[in-house]
This record gives C-alpha cells, structure tokens and sequence, in this order.
C-alpha cells in the first residue's frame, strides 16, 4: 500500500480550481474504495494532514429499542419467546433503518478537501 502511494489523479482532483474540473476528473475515477484507503493511508507521510468524522442518525421510533432488549438478557437455551423474536426484529430493524455518515477531510492551510459518503441501506 505505501509503495503505491496516492494516485495521480486524487493529486490532480487536490489541485482542481473550479468544482466543474473537480466533477470531472472525480468521474475518472476507477476503484474509488481502493483509490481512497490508498490516499488515508499515505496521508499522514505527506502534506495532507487527514481527520475523519462519522455520525449515525437512527429514526425516532426507535428511541424505545432498551425496553426490547431487555428480552435478549433473560434469554435461554430453547424456543425463542414472544419477546425474543420482538427483540430481534427491533435490532435487525435498526440496523436496516440507521444511517452513517462518514467524512473524510484533508487539509492543507486554508484549503480543504471533503470525501464523504454515506451506509445506508
């Protein structure tokens, strides 16, 4: 991975002016999971000090789920009761409903870049 480094092009969309070159050369792009652990991981050895954010939104209806998961603490071996199979409803739920939020910023004095992007569902 480090004897890689960062790809060209990250380095070509770094020095894009306006956001319509950025549009363009970001369409170019081939593997953009690959192209962006490459780009994490070398960060830190060039001038693009690098911070990540995540936030997880999950929908209101589902402030309620410790009630629920109190079933899943008295469970025992056998048939799965009532509240089991509610239990595990709510998880599989909350899981399918969440939204995350993940950000990667590099800076580099006053300007910045932001890749982001979300794992919804």
């Amino acid at each position: 991975m480090r004897a890689k480094g960062i790809p060209p092009h990250i380095m070509k969309l770094f020095e894009a002016v306006t956001k319509r070159e950025a549009v363009r050369l970001a369409s170019k792009m081939g593997s953009p999971k690959d192209e962006l652990t490459q780009l994490i991981f070398n960060s830190a050895r060039t001038w693009l000090p690098h911070r990540l954010r995540v936030r997880e939104f999950h929908p209101a209806h589902h402030e309620t789920f410790r009630r629920h998961f109190r079933a899943i603490g008295k469970a025992r071996p056998g048939p799965a009761t009532p509240e089991m199979v509610k239990a595990m409803r709510k998880m599989h739920a909350i899981f399918e409903e969440r939204k995350r939020v993940h950000a990667h910023m590099f800076e580099r004095g006053a300007k910045w870049h932001c890749f982001f992007f979300d794992m919804t569902t």
